[in-house]
């Protein structure tokens, strides 16, 4: 009978021969020889065998674990003596880990549950009720054939895709944003406009973006000559006076925030003669009535000041006693009110609005909003060329103009010297 497994106990220093398909049997024996009947299986005694079924490097036994997550142990038949390189175990998991974990096999001590790459293993790794092959590399046990790895979770992952983790199985949840994706908000830094996008993938194709629409986002809402983000601006700016006072509409030169609209004429605006009149004051000589008036504006506010001083032979205490030194007078004009006021004139800081303006359209000065010289603006020389300012500075009250358009000086409040002049400031309430 062909591969029948013969089993003959004997001794093995007088073995009788074995006719081929027929088993037999001897009595006084000390071991078993165990092979097949075609002798293509060698013929082994029992104690080979058990050392064969003892060698787990050849052989991968199974065991149900027991013990807690994360410390497990598992009992082999035949128990092994000791750990060595190569060997393995196939173990039925308890309980799911929560973290890295050990096996203690047959009581030979605990040692560490590493995946393929060394690491130690995180939580649900090793699921309860799930069957693992480990092999031992002198030091740790090494899960063998891993498939899934990684920490994606479903919101990495696109819709529709699905991927196998150290989790396990996961289906996509992440958006597939195609055309043209409203985005959730935008700020402004600077000159940047920054778009918050929806959550999600976006391929970068043409046909994709993100977009945020505004409905004043036109070509009538932006300066002629001006492009902002490839629209080109057809709006004509209306005037930079938007009050409408009297003169120029458009600055000349500078911005609204210090700059020069122009010349106005007394008949447009006031007379020297009739705004005394319109304040009270009568002290001085009235002169250059009708010499008209420099349009400025500083911090978004409309000003004129008087081209050339209005009145001579005039103390600084003579203006304030009409209230038109700080401008707690106010007057009406063609309907708008102006406070009356004296221009700053002190040199430290930089020497007022004196420097701002009267520098400013001086021929001789930087940065030549105009071209006036000393003569167009009465400085220098004649009576009342010298013009009173707000500051008081030491004890002396503040003149300019005395040496030119960059004179300074300072003098008391009640000198009434011909050459001290009255050079009002009107300015723009409201």
């Amino acid at each position: 009978m062909a591969n029948k497994i013969q089993i003959r106990r004997g001794l093995k220093a007088n073995l009788p021969s074995l006719d081929v398909g027929e088993p037999a049997l001897c009595t006084d024996t000390k071991e078993v020889f165990v092979g097949n009947s075609n002798g293509n299986v060698a013929l082994i005694n029992k104690e080979t065998l058990d050392e064969h079924l003892k060698d787990y490097t050849l052989q991968i036994p199974f065991a149900v674990t027991t013990g807690s997550a994360n410390t497990y142990a598992a009992t082999l038949s035949p128990a092994p003596t000791n750990y060595i390189e190569g060997m393995a175990v196939a173990v039925k998991i308890n309980v799911t880990n929560s973290g890295a974990s050990t096996i203690n096999i047959s009581n030979l001590g605990a040692k560490s549950i590493r995946d393929p790459r060394g690491n130690t293993l995180p939580a649900g790794k090793l699921t309860a009720g799930s069957i693992y092959t480990l092999r031992y590399n002198g030091a740790n046990f090494i899960l063998q054939g891993e498939g899934a790895s990684g920490n994606a979770t479903a919101s990495d992952l696109l819709s529709g895709k699905t991927a196998s983790t150290d989790a396990g199985e996961i289906n996509g949840t992440m958006p597939n944003r195609i055309g043209h994706v409203t985005a959730q908000g935008g700020t402004v830094s600077g000159t940047t406009l920054r778009l918050r996008p929806q959550p999600g993938y976006y391929s970068g194709a043409t046909g994709n973006s993100v977009q945020l629409s505004d409905a004043n986002f036109l070509a009538e809402n932006i300066r002629q000559g001006v492009t902002l983000f490839g629209i080109t601006g057809t709006l004509v700016p209306g005037p930079d006076d938007h009050w409408g006072t009297p003169g120029p509409g458009y600055l000349a030169a500078g911005s609204m925030n210090e700059g020069y609209f122009g010349f106005v004429s007394a008949g447009q605006l006031i007379s020297g003669a009739s705004l005394a009149q319109a304040i009270g004051l009568s002290a001085g000589t009235s002169q250059f009535s009708d010499a008209g008036w420099l349009k400025w504006v500083k911090n978004n506010k409309i000003m004129f000041v008087a081209k050339k001083t209005l009145r001579h032979s005039i103390a600084w205490d003579q203006i304030d006693a009409v209230g038109a030194v700080f401008g707690d007078k106010t007057v009406v004009i063609g309907g708008f009110t102006y406070k009356v006021r004296l221009l700053t004139g002190g040199k430290h800081p930089g020497g007022g609005e004196w420097n701002v303006l009267m520098y400013g359209v001086h021929k001789d000065q930087s940065p030549n909003w105009d071209s006036f010289n000393d003569t167009d603006l009465h400085v220098g020389t004649g009576n009342g060329h010298r013009s009173w300012c707000q500051e008081v500075q030491g004890g002396l009250y503040t003149l300019r103009g005395g040496e030119g358009i960059t004179g300074f000086i300072g003098s008391t409040p009640e000198n009434k010297t011909s050459i001290n002049g009255w050079r009002p400031c009107l300015e723009l309430v409201g």
